[in-house]
């Protein structure tokens, strides 16, 4: 894995990126019987953040690539119900994020809060393997109790929604001409 980040321009543009390459080949137990499974993982991740004037907000955009191959290499009797084979999966999503910064050190924080509200799509269109919405937040809170003695809090919250804007426009020109009146809605 390599990673990197910074900020620049005065502490105005925040940056965090990072590319991953994973293979890894193990031993796993099902049902009593020791199996052979194998996982292999590309990944690479963007976020790129713009302060809004002079205070601790800020507005940007997240990028996530994960492409993954499994394989099982076990086979379970025919008395189970249990199906096991290769899989690949392709996941591509992108991201508007807000946040509001004010931590003392973005890497080792002594003091502030950081809050962020995302709002992720993934989509068939831009190459991933099914379509939905992920609504994420995120709170860190750090406190300073005594000289090394830190009190760290963190908040996270994420709503998954499988919707498609087609399906929502279709729904919502259905609905809404009957809720106002305008005849049947189609």
């Amino acid at each position: 894995m390599v990673g990197h980040s910074a900020s620049w321009r005065k502490d105005t543009i925040h940056h965090a990126g990072a590319v991953a390459y994973l293979d890894v080949k193990s031993t796993c137990d099902v049902l009593d019987q020791a199996s052979d499974f194998g996982l292999k993982g590309t990944a690479v991740y963007q976020d790129i953040k713009f302060r809004l004037g002079q205070g601790q907000l800020f507005l940007g955009g997240k990028l996530v690539y994960l492409e993954t191959e499994s394989a099982f290499d076990f086979a379970i009797g025919e008395d189970t119900e249990i199906s096991v084979g290769d899989t690949s999966s392709q996941n591509l999503g992108v991201a508007l994020e807000a946040s509001f910064d004010r931590r003392d050190n973005t890497f080792a924080p002594n003091d502030g809060q950081l809050f962020s509200m995302a709002a992720w799509r993934h989509d068939e269109e831009i190459g991933t393997d099914s379509d939905y919405w992920n609504f994420a937040f995120k709170g860190l809170s750090f406190h300073l109790l005594y000289p090394h003695v830190l009190l760290g809090l963190r908040l996270e919250m994420s709503a998954v929604l499988s919707l498609s804007l087609d399906r929502i426009a279709r729904h919502l020109g259905h609905v809404l001409p009957r809720q106002i009146g305008w005849g049947d809605g189609g």
